[in-house]
This record gives C-alpha cells, structure tokens and sequence, in this order.
C-alpha cells in the first residue's frame, strides 16, 4: 500500500505536461494473434524478462484489445458494468508513465519518471520489465441510480477504496471529459 502511495505522489507531481508529450501510435492490428483457446493453453507466469523494448505496433494492438474503441458508436472493446466504460489503462515505461487514450489511439505522459519498480511493489526483477500496464476503474463514471440506494459511485468508492484512490489521483491527468 506504501509503494501504491508513492507511485500515486511521484504521478501527481508530473501532471500537466506539454502536448509534445503524446505519442500517437501505430493502427492496431485487429487480425492477428492467436485464439482464445490457444492463449488460454499457453497462459503461464513467468518471472525473467527480456529487456528489448516492445515495438510501438505491439504496444498498440495490445492495448487495443484491452480496451480499444472497436464501435462506432465509441464502445470499447472490454466490457463494463452498465456501459459506465469506468477503465482507464496507464503505460509505465524507463522514460515516463502515459495514459493510453482510446479515441486517438495515443499515449499522453502524465510522468516523465521511471515508475516500473515502484509498480512492481518489491517483486525484484519483476520491474526490469519493458513496460507494465496498470488498469484503473474510475468509481465516478457509474451513473447507475435505484430507488432506495445510494449512487453507485460513492457505494463502489466505499467497497474498494484502494482502486478509488488510485482513481481520485490519476484522473485529473486526463486532458477533458470522456477520454
């Protein structure tokens, strides 16, 4: 929880950078891959890493497929509870932090520190990795109301507290509304 504060304070700190700071990535690849069933059949946990970089086009279709736009109508590709699309997902890297914004298909830093062993939470060489992805749920797009309860948003914020505070924090990166 102390590793979770300090990555959260070292992002704060670096909030509103310049737009030079975006990184517009490469289309995502929608065909290519694997089956489901054959990711399922390999699916294992490994604890060494190549150092290589990963190439821009890998970076884009991966976080395409964890939550890309792939509707018109700006629906994502991972589903969410009552279409609240409350995921947001974070890119750390040697060179800064970035929020993957799906509507551009871009990066946009929200740090220029190197927050990999701090996402790692001690696991040692765990955060030698390229990159990680950090997924937030962010409570306060739930919208849902019901007679008799209170709004969803402050009833999840009070059932996973440590997932809204990641959330308060990181949210006033995003550059407007609904990115």
């Amino acid at each position: 929880m102390k590793k979770n504060a300090f990555l959260i304070a070292a992002l704060l700190l670096c909030a509103g950078l310049p737009a030079q700071n975006t990184i517009k990535l490469p289309a995502p690849k929608k065909d290519a891959g694997m089956t489901l069933y054959q990711a399922l059949q390999q699916r294992a946990s490994v604890r060494q890493f190549k150092t290589d970089a990963i190439p821009e086009q890998k970076l884009s279709d991966l976080l395409w497929a964890a939550c890309g736009i792939n509707r018109e109508d700006g629906r994502l590709t991972a589903p969410t509870a009552i279409n609240s699309q409350d995921i947001r997902l974070y890119v750390c890297r040697k060179e800064g932090a970035y929020e993957y914004i799906a509507k551009d298909n871009s990066l946009v830093k929200v740090s220029g520190k190197d927050l990999r062993q701090d996402v790692a939470a001690g696991q040692g060489t765990v955060g030698e990795a390229p990159l990680f992805i950090v997924l937030v749920a962010d409570h306060n797009r739930y919208n849902l109301r019901i007679p008799g309860l209170p709004p969803m948003a402050p009833l999840t914020a009070a059932m996973c507290p440590r997932t809204s505070a990641w959330h308060a924090r990181l949210s006033g990166f995003r550059q407007s509304p609904g990115q």
